[in-house]
């Protein structure tokens, strides 16, 4: 399972530093090619746009993976180790529960929108729409692993 887990966290790691990568160059080119050619392309507003809808919802996974979203440290660390533990699998579950709606929702969008095309590029909508529901899987497997150790310990 280890092993598993260390894999998905390499792709979502690479994936986002393509993405990144992929949104920073066109940016500079979208720029570059508006105020030095005077002719901005007309697709790389939409490629960019779509490369920071996935890397936001990839970039969330490596946050919670990392434990770098906003949290009440402030508050729990006051609290006696039993219950921090608590807290943790009360908010992991809570978590769990939202997550898991985003990817049963998120679905039904993409298959909403697959016959929808994009302004510029003419690509079906559902590849940017496809990052709601990937992002909260992999968000999830990362609770669910924290949640894990939580209990480990």
């Amino acid at each position: 399972m280890n092993k598993v887990k260390a894999y998905m966290d390499r792709l979502v790691d690479w994936t986002c530093v393509v993405l990144l990568s992929v949104a920073t160059v066109v940016c500079f080119y979208q720029v570059v090619a508006r105020y030095v050619f005077s002719a901005p392309p007309t697709w790389s507003e939409e490629v960019a746009r779509y490369a920071f809808i996935w890397l936001t919802f990839l970039g969330s996974a490596l946050a919670f993976r990392a434990g770098a979203h906003l949290g009440m440290d402030a508050v729990t660390s006051t609290l006696p180790r039993q219950a921090r533990r608590v807290v943790a699998l009360l908010s992991s579950a809570i978590l769990l529960t939202l997550l898991g709606f985003m990817m049963w929702q998120g679905r039904l969008v993409v298959s909403f929108v697959t016959r929808q095309l994009s302004p510029a590029m003419r690509l079906s909508m559902s590849i940017p729409y496809a990052a709601i529901p990937v992002g909260a899987f992999f968000m999830f497997v990362e609770v669910l692993w924290n949640a894990a150790r939580v209990l480990r310990e």
